[in-house]
């Protein structure tokens, strides 16, 4: 199993990390605290309908819009 999740909450991150070390194939999980760093901010709003092609759409036009990060209200 491959997968990351960041998230801004270490608690929730933690219960993420400890599910997903629990179940591994054997492989080895990292939990790891990151630093978030953007010049301009972009946001979405989401709802739970869109598919993840509308939300990569959503995404790819704010960096075309030139923002170099985005965050889901």
């Amino acid at each position: 199993m491959l997968g990351a999740s960041l998230l801004e909450q270490q608690p929730i991150a933690e219960s993420f990390f400890h599910r997903a070390a629990s179940q591994s194939d054997g492989t080895s999980a990292t939990l790891m605290p990151l630093r978030f760093r953007a010049q301009k901010m972009g946001h979405i709003d989401l709802d739970g309908s869109e598919s993840n092609e509308d939300i990569l759409g959503a995404v790819v036009d704010s960096w075309k819009s030139g923002f170099d990060a985005v965050h889901e209200l």
